[in-house]
This record gives structure tokens, sequence and C-alpha cells, in this order.
């Protein structure tokens, strides 16, 4: 049906027709009583507006969330408070938020809420946030209407909460892991020098510090000089990825793309951490940032930051320069597009 019959709108077309009736009765009877009647009619929306304006400026909201980093689909703890700061009492809040970011396990905001003098009113409940990523979530706007439900304004909350929601992670499918294989062995396998555990057999003198582990016992027994054994150098394969975002426009789709995005870079980076296989993801932050994967601890410590510290606003825009950096230390690099959340093919200096 038309908006125009809309119930939330029915109290102001009430009004209206009482207005109308007010001015008809004082123009055809007069009289002090039906001007009282109409003139009440007639400033009773001036005077709810200053009402409503006066509640805006005495009322306090406070939020906020047991932790700012989350898991995506888990419950979190959180407190919503308001208070009347006001010498008269308020009444006529609602409160809103965006249902289709999360939810909360006991949905306070479908009744309305009053307020007397100083009065203080806390709500706990769990909170839960459907996207991976940082945005604001909690209570986003709040109205406030005269007594009567005529009129309301509507205003966006001052402080809201601001999280960090950490990503799913999937198994890799067989296809992916297939993917990955194809692009190592089409030119994106690298080998760098990198120290290894396995003593060799260079030796040098032996300085004070040095662990006693590493001491060559068989040259000091023949030479009676103490030498140190060095790590040997071998080669390791590396795989290197550079992750290419968009800037955020706030928009639920916008969201819903660096979910997936993140979805899929913590599965891969995953599934290297835990072969202890060597991943670098190069990513723009203030700056081009890289990071090496190569056991679980550096995936688990690259995982709760990734929020905070990939895809932000400032990341658009600086691909060339991500690339540039990236391609020096590595002849090819994998492109992971956020548009589309693809991995293409590979870049090289060549190129």
């Amino acid at each position: 049906m038309h908006k125009i019959f809309q119930r939330k709108r029915l109290p102001l077309y009430i009004y209206l027709l009482l207005l109308i009736a007010s001015a008809v009765n004082v123009s055809f009877n007069g009289g002090a009583f039906s001007y009282v009647i109409f003139y009440a009619f007639l400033f009773y929306l001036p005077l709810a507006v200053v009402y409503i304006v006066y509640s805006m400026a005495v009322l306090n909201i406070y939020q906020e969330i047991g932790h700012k980093t989350i898991s995506k689909n888990t419950s979190e703890k959180y407190s919503f408070m308001i208070e009347n700061t006001g010498f008269i009492p308020i009444g006529g809040i609602s409160f809103m938020y965006d249902s289709e970011l999360m939810s909360f396990s006991d949905d306070f905001t479908t009744q309305n809420y009053s307020l007397s003098f100083r009065e203080r009113i806390t709500i706990k409940t769990r909170m839960r946030c459907f996207y991976a990523g940082s945005y604001d979530t909690g209570i986003s706007h709040y109205v406030i209407r005269d007594i009567f439900g005529i009129i309301g304004i509507k205003r966006k909350v001052r402080i809201p909460v601001r999280i960090h929601v950490l990503p799913l992670i999937k198994k890799l499918s067989s296809d992916d892991i297939r993917l990955l294989n194809e692009i190592r062995e089409s030119g994106n396998l690298f080998s760098i020098n990198a120290f290894e555990e396995n003593l060799g057999n260079d030796l040098r003198k032996y300085v004070p510090g040095d662990s006693i582990a590493n001491i060559h016992w068989k040259n000091f027994a023949r030479t009676g000089e103490m030498y140190v054994r060095l790590p040997e150098k071998q080669e390791i394969d590396m795989l290197c990825i550079a992750l290419i975002t968009e800037a955020m426009d706030g928009t639920l789709e916008m969201i819903k793309q660096r979910d997936r995005f993140f979805e899929y870079l913590v599965s891969i980076a995953e599934y290297f951490g835990m072969m202890n296989k060597p991943l670098v993801i190069y990513f723009y932050n203030m700056g081009v940032k890289s990071c090496l994967i190569d056991s679980p601890v550096k995936f688990r410590d690259f995982y709760t930051s990734i929020p905070e510290n990939i895809g932000h606003k400032t990341a658009a825009g600086h691909d060339e320069e991500l690339l540039k950096t990236s391609s020096k230390e590595f002849g090819n690099v994998i492109l992971f597009r956020e548009k589309g959340c693809e991995l293409n093919k590979a870049y090289g200096n060549d190129q």
C-alpha cells in the first residue's frame, strides 16, 4: 500500500484533521473556548519540536562491547546505557541498528523508552556480527517523538561501536590447492637463501657468547683451538602474494565483498602456516608492509591482526607502489584482487 497510508503516520493525519476542524469551528462559531482549542492545536507542533530538541540535548547514550576484536558469527557481551541529565522527564525514545550487519540476542529496539528526572537505564545483552572486517556496529541511530507520537526526529549516535571481526577459516578445496600448485608451477616458485637449524661444515673461531652446542669438538681435539660450526644455508621454496584491495564505501555489498576476500585469504594463509610452508603477503597500510607466514604461530599473529591492517581506505590507489616494492624482492608476484576475489596471473619484472 502507498506510504501515505502507513500506520506510523496515522497520529499526524489525525492531528491535521483536528487542526482543520478546530479552525472551521472558530470560523463558524467563534467564542473563547473555540479559540483556546484552535490555538492549542496550532502551537502544539512547535512546542513538540522544542521538546524533542531539548530531549536530544539532555539524553546521553553509551555503548560498549566486551572485546574490540571478535570472531564472525560468535556471540559477544554488549552493554547499552541511556541517561536523562535534564530536569524534566523525556519519553518516546526508540533505537535503531543495521540488522543486515548484526543482531542482538535480546532485541531491545522493539520498544520505546521513557526516562524520568535523572534516570538511567542499562541494558545488557549479546551481539553477533555477520561479516568479517572493521566497521561500526551497535546502535547507529535513535528517534525521539512527542508524547502523542505525531512527529519524531531521527539522529545519529555520536559514538558508535567500532569493532574488528575476524573471518572464518575454511579448509581449502582440492580445486583451490590445484590452482595454487598451477600458479607455483608457472613461475611463482621462489628460492631464497635462508638459515636452517642444521649445522654445516663452515667454521669460524669461537667468541664469548657462542653456543657450546655449536663447537666443533673434533677440530678442538685435533688442534686445541675452539671453532664453532656455522648454520648451513639451504634453498627453500616461497610463494609471494600481493593484496589489491578496494576502497570501502560503507555499503553492505562492499562489506560482503571484504568478508569473502578475508575468508579466502586466511584459508590460504592457514594452509601454508599449518604445513610450515613459507608464504609472504604484501599489503598496503600507511606504506607497503609484508608478512611472512611459515608456521602456525606466525599464521595466528597474522590472522588476529588482519581486520585492522589490511584493506583500509588508504590502501586504494597504491597498487603500483605495492607491486613495485614486492617485485623487487621476488621475480614474480601473485595478485590477489579483492574485486572478484580471485588469484590473477603472475606479475614479473619483465612485464
